[in-house]
């Protein structure tokens, strides 16, 4: 079989990015379902995690009559990321229990690579696509169900097996494996940037990358003012001017330099010539924005308001805190917010947690949660819900107007990052803390709903 001349500058391309001299990786793990088909097995779906950092995996395998599962490091079986990927790209796939076959020898492979891929707001998270045309409908199957019930260590469902591996719900179209490199550069949210008349950026790049070959873009807005990119200062500072620090799975660097009363910074972080990502930064304190300036008036430097959106909240209140801050936030960004499940009504599981209406009369059809994106099938209900309002608008030749599905989560980043593809292949966004605070930071700035929604559409929040 002959790969195309562009499946293979797309390989190429990945491969690089996922280089021990671009990326440094430590830990790559895999996870996969197959069933069998005419005597032999054939791959369902499947993931490789390709981490900077080390990860401790707990190996899982799981057969029945008519699947196969797990979850393995890829070392375990001593096959290098190349050489895997290769074998996908002939259409086996190699665990250390059975070869997957991932389509036929007459079937050339569809390949497709997202450098910067839409799960991952604000860093870069690189995937590479390979799908074949072989079919299966395995999610409503009743004797795979009742064979996984059967199990010494029983699952309820396949949907649950599913989520369990990290894999796509929505998999029933083609066969495909998606290698996944994670960011090896990110910016440092949870600390104050910008003190005074000081910005104090830090960044965590991967242990294993020279930090010489980092470099901190940076576009700074004076007094907030962002409606005129002429008047933006714009300027680089090289890693080697930064102060650099270890910790156990990063380094540590500091970019420190002079803004002004008011100042906005948007931030590039940089490394070996390629982008890696970007957020905005303000001094929260500072203001540009009515709203802010209304809530700030009766809640000082909007320390309630921060409470419920970051601080861990006590078990009575958690989600009701959590909520409000979400409301308020969405308010001071310029939103026109209504809460519609005020957890007093009796059909509750039919709501939604908040519609928010952008100036175009776009719809945001959102769910919080303190916890897992899982948690109480939330990502499902949310899909189900926006099929419910499409159907509507629809119905009120209204179908103009956009509707975007969005879960809100208070947890960090990396403890929903595999969740976080779940979702993208459901059609949700995702905000993790991370984004959380990026957003906050916003409401600094005059309201702009408008560009906040299509940049959720897209999913950065840049």
């Amino acid at each position: 079989m002959v790969k195309s001349r562009y499946s293979e500058h797309q390989v190429q391309e990945f491969l690089s990015l996922a280089s021990d001299e671009q990326y440094s990786p430590k830990s790559v793990q895999v996870s996969f379902i197959g069933y069998r088909h005419d005597g032999e097995w054939r791959l369902y779906a499947a993931r490789v995690f390709i981490r900077n950092t080390t990860t401790e995996v707990a190996p899982l395998f799981v057969e029945t009559k008519s699947i196969c599962a797990g979850t393995f490091e890829l070392s375990s079986i001593g096959v290098s990321v190349d050489a895997f990927l290769e074998n996908c790209l002939l259409g086996e796939f190699k665990t250390s229990h059975h070869n997957l076959s991932i389509f036929d020898d007459t079937h050339n492979p569809s390949v497709n690579l997202t450098p910067f891929h839409p799960s991952s707001p604000q860093t870069r998270i690189s995937v590479l696509s390979i799908r074949s045309q072989l079919r299966a409908n395995l999610r409503f199957d009743q004797n795979i169900k009742l064979e996984l019930n059967s199990l010494d260590t029983p699952y309820d469902t396949f949907d649950e097996l599913v989520t369990l591996l990290s894999l796509a719900r929505d998999n029933d179209g083609d066969a495909s494996v998606e290698f996944v490199c994670f960011q090896s550069v990110v910016f440092n949210t949870s600390v104050k940037a910008i003190q005074e008349s000081n910005a104090n950026i830090v960044v965590h790049l991967a242990h294993g990358l020279d930090p010489k070959l980092f470099k901190l873009g940076v576009r700074r807005f004076p007094k907030g003012n962002m409606t005129s990119p002429i008047d933006a200062h714009r300027f680089s500072i090289p890693g080697i001017e930064l102060e650099w620090s270890k910790a156990d799975q990063f380094q540590a660097g500091v970019a420190s330099f002079p803004v002004e009363d008011g100042d906005v910074l948007q931030c590039f972080a940089n490394y070996n010539q390629l982008n890696y990502g970007n957020f905005w930064f303000a001094d929260s304190a500072k203001t540009a924005n009515p709203r802010r300036i209304a809530l700030a008036t009766f809640d000082k430097n909007l320390e309630l308001a921060k409470d419920h959106l970051f601080l861990e909240p006590d078990e009575k209140n958690k989600s009701n805190e959590f909520e409000a801050g979400l409301l308020w936030m969405f308010w001071a960004l310029g939103f026109s917010p209504v809460q519609i499940d005020l957890h007093q009504s009796k059909k509750r599981d039919h709501l939604p947690d908040f519609l928010f209406c952008d100036q175009r009369s776009n719809i945001i059809i959102a769910e919080a949660t303190v916890g897992s994106l899982q948690n109480n099938n939330k990502l499902q209900k949310l899909k189900e819900r926006t099929q419910r309002l499409q159907l509507s608008f629809d119905q009120n030749s209204s179908s103009q107007f956009e509707i975007l599905p969005l879960i809100v989560t208070k947890l960090p980043e990396r403890l929903v990052e595999d969740d976080r593809l779940v979702a993208r292949n459901m059609g949700i966004s995702v905000l993790a803390s991370e984004e959380l605070h990026s957003l906050f930071d916003r409401t600094s700035l005059y309201p702009d709903p408008n560009s906040i929604f299509d940049q959720l559409r897209q999913s950065p929040i840049n």
